[in-house]
């Protein structure tokens, strides 16, 4: 009997890990397909071909090849990778705190981190201000969305540091600091010029435009701040989601372990959301999705989370680009992610959460 659960435990893992690296395979193909994604007819083939141009440092030869390498290489390449880290990012720490947490609706924006953000960026443009002074326009803004966005893990850690809070006390002090950024916002917004005011709106939707190649390093670090140390923590996770007591008995202090992964999905996700703006729903849909799959386990279920995560993200900039390009990718993965959430909760069985 011992015997046979055993084996059952071993095909479900394995079968996870197939699945992760299915929808992985299937955003790394994504992302060669999107290349040529745009207003101007580019060719597959030719897109690759300027792809590897640009990588080689080929200059263009007339005003046609620099349009297009300009689309393919420098545009395209960046957005497409971008699109795949953030959404990996968001949805592998969704997937890690709803169950530290134990709470289906958890996910990184739950913790105030966007309206953190978004509050640091509006300082920015609104007043010119910016906490590390003597930086250019650009730098004061990330680094200010950057600091700020940190604010309310702060607290929430500050918090549960120094007494003793349930998980879901947590998530309500995020919220808390959630809605005092987003009312000095709006304050701020009311002293606007318009122009700047669309401008603070188009970014809290989220967008994945706009990246350069400059920033791919800057998500990769983020991909890798989030995602190793939930790995590392994912058999501790997944005993904390049984309950603290059960935890405590095992040796493991449940707070600890989510102040460490509480810290580690900050960072990386206010490094995304400097440079894409707010994308929300997915830290929240992904983990579902993949629970549907590969079950509840961290082993399996932050990979394959990270995986439909870097879907939904790219897959939805691939529809803005074809249908619509000025209009932001968090309107789109709202109108997508609203009914398959629902869906899904529908469908999900009990024993799956």
């Amino acid at each position: 009997m011992n015997r046979d659960v055993a084996s059952w435990f071993r095909r479900k893992r394995r079968n996870g890990i197939l699945f992760a690296s299915a929808v992985f395979l299937i955003a790394v193909l994504m992302i060669f397909l999107s290349l040529p994604v745009s207003q101007i007819d580019i060719g597959l083939s030719e897109a690759y071909r300027i792809f590897i141009d640009g990588l080689n440092g080929v200059k263009p030869a007339d005003f046609e090849s620099f349009l297009k390498m300009k689309i393919v290489y420098e545009e395209n390449g960046p957005r497409a990778i971008g699109a795949v880290c953030a959404g990996a990012v968001l949805a592998a720490s969704g997937a890690a705190l709803q169950n530290l947490i134990r709470n289906p609706l958890a996910d990184p924006y739950t913790l105030g981190i966007s309206s953190g953000a978004l509050f640091g960026m509006v300082v920015s443009v609104s007043f010119g201000f910016s906490v590390i002074p003597f930086l250019n326009e650009l730098d004061g803004q990330i680094t200010n969305a950057f600091i700020f966005s940190l604010v309310p893990t702060a607290v929430v850690v500050f918090i549960s540091a120094f007494k003793k809070v349930s998980p879901t006390m947590m998530i309500l002090c995020g919220i808390a600091v959630m809605y005092i950024f987003t009312a000095m916002t709006t304050m701020i917004k009311y002293t606007m010029e318009p122009e700047t005011l669309a401008q603070v709106y188009s970014w809290s939707i989220g967008s994945v435009s706009g990246l350069s190649w400059g920033s791919v390093p800057k998500f990769f670090a983020a991909v890798a701040v989030t995602l190793v140390p939930l790995m590392y923590f994912h058999r501790r996770i997944d005993i904390v989601a049984q309950g603290d007591n059960g935890a405590l008995t095992l040796g493991i202090n449940p707070n600890r372990l989510r102040i460490l992964c509480l810290i580690a999905v900050s960072v990386g996700t206010s490094v995304i959301v400097c440079y894409t703006g707010t994308i929300g729903f997915v830290g929240l849909v992904a983990p579902h999705i993949a629970r549907a799959f590969v079950g509840s386990g961290c082993r399996s279920l932050i990979p394959a989370s990270a995986a439909i995560g870097s879907v939904m993200v790219l897959g939805s900039d691939i529809a803005i680009r074809m249908i619509a390009p000025s209009l932001p990718v968090g309107v789109m993965i709202a109108l997508i992610c609203s009914p398959v959430f629902i869906l899904v909760l529908i469908r999900m069985k009990r024993n799956n959460w």
